[in-house]
């Protein structure tokens, strides 16, 4: 009876454990849709400090559109951008014709999306912005 019990228990445990691995998207798959851009967080690094400000974005002013093929269609200020798109970890990697742009995908969640990325102007002075996105 003992090992019964036991082995319903262990295989019980196998199951569900499987269950939470295959219910979690990767973070390509979590991209996927039609994003806002709704803030960003400018962090203007100089005299060995951050000096931070966050600017409100109008709704509507830009959206960024990740498609299941890998196509991304980028809208600015009513300007459209098309690229491909490829995840590598934490690595957003944009690819235009004769280009691309790499950004670090700080966190992804069914309805909000953080990206970060690094301007340098000087070894002592840079700019970073996070940039936030909603579904």
């Amino acid at each position: 009876m003992k090992k019964i019990v036991l082995s319903v228990l262990a295989l019980s445990a196998l199951v569900f454990s499987c269950k939470k691995d295959d219910d979690k998207k990767s973070t390509r798959d979590q991209l996927l849709g039609k994003w806002n851009f709704t803030s960003e967080i400018e962090n203007h690094h100089y005299s060995g400090k951050d000096h931070f400000d966050t600017t409100k974005v109008p709704a509507g002013y830009a959206t960024i559109e990740f498609k299941s093929n890998d196509s991304c269609i980028q809208i600015f200020n009513n300007q459209s951008d098309n690229s491909t798109f490829k995840v590598d970890g934490s690595s957003l990697i944009f690819k235009y014709t004769n280009n691309s742009d790499t950004v670090t995908v700080k966190s992804v969640t069914g309805s909000e999306l953080k990206i970060w990325y690094k301007d340098p102007y000087t070894a002592d002075e840079w700019y970073e912005y996070t940039d936030v996105f909603n579904k």
